[in-house]
């Protein structure tokens, strides 16, 4: 706590967070290159000093600042139990430029199709009734996951979630044609080993949790 006002994050998880910046958000526009220690570009703030500086503050050794490349970093953070799981790094590379791109490489060595992967799935109120809940469970089994719980939320926890929850307030102010209403429900299921099966025309990645959501919200929007 600064002067008894400010909460001020500590070296360590200062240098956390820089890192996760350069790595997740600017990529190769940061001037760090994936896998050679040539820079990209000179950017308006100079990483390798700063990452020095930081680490050096944090008195964290295991970090080369001399051979400083954006995919030692990733390792370096995966290994501090700070580096984002594969469902993340899906969503964000196709919805980025270019400078995101080296992280293709990362989902595809990351990828094992033996190992399922943990969903949790949001059922908001338009959908929250009980047959309407066991609907959205059905339809996940007949995809292929296995659903471990279905959590009904009660009003403190709808509460909670919607202040608490990336995303459990987005598009507040203009009815369930916007959002869904407030949460009603979680289920929390495993991904199937073998691919996710798309509907005609549709393209999906297998195992992925957002393809199975917009998979779901497709089918329900026609039930509903």
């Amino acid at each position: 706590l600064y002067k008894g006002l400010y909460w001020v994050p500590t070296p360590l998880y200062a240098l956390f967070v820089t890192l996760y910046h350069v790595v997740y958000v600017e990529g190769t526009s940061s001037g760090l290159h994936p896998n050679s220690t040539q820079l990209t570009r000179i950017g308006r703030i100079d990483y390798t000093q700063k990452i020095t500086e930081m680490s050096n503050r944090a008195s964290v050794t295991s970090i080369p600042t001399s051979n400083l490349t954006l995919l030692y970093l990733h390792q370096w953070l995966q290994e501090q139990a700070f580096a984002p799981g594969v469902e993340f790094l899906r969503k964000i590379v196709p919805a980025n430029m270019a400078h995101l791109q080296y992280l293709h490489g990362l989902i595809a060595s990351s990828y094992d199709p033996e190992e399922p992967t943990l969903g949790a799935f949001v059922v908001r109120a338009i959908a929250g009734n009980v047959t309407t809940i066991g609907l959205v469970t059905h339809q996940l089994q007949l995809i292929g996951w296995d659903v471990l719980r279905v959590v009904l939320l009660d009003s403190k926890a709808r509460k909670r979630l919607q202040l608490a929850t990336r995303g459990g307030n987005w598009g507040k102010g203009g009815g369930y044609s916007v959002n869904g209403g407030t949460p009603a429900a979680i289920l929390f299921a495993t991904s199937p080993v073998v691919p996710v099966k798309p509907e005609p025309g549709q393209v999906l990645i297998p195992k992925a949790v957002q393809d199975t959501k917009l998979l779901l919200r497709n089918r329900l929007s026609k039930a509903i």
